[in-house]
């Protein structure tokens, strides 16, 4: 387990989203989002989805 920072901003606007739209199944916590978000981003990356 690792710790990384987020901007305030950015933390603020995904708990707006998850509150909103949150599957507590899938994304249950900000830190379960951030999982799947990162997760997500390697996927692309490893199938070469994004040369960015």
């Amino acid at each position: 387990m690792g710790v990384v920072r987020i901007d305030d901003k950015l933390i603020k606007e995904v708990q707006e989203w998850l509150e909103e739209n949150g599957n507590k199944y899938k994304h249950p916590t900000l830190s379960a989002f951030v999982n799947n978000a990162v997760y997500d981003k390697l996927k692309q990356l490893r199938a070469g989805k994004d040369h960015h």
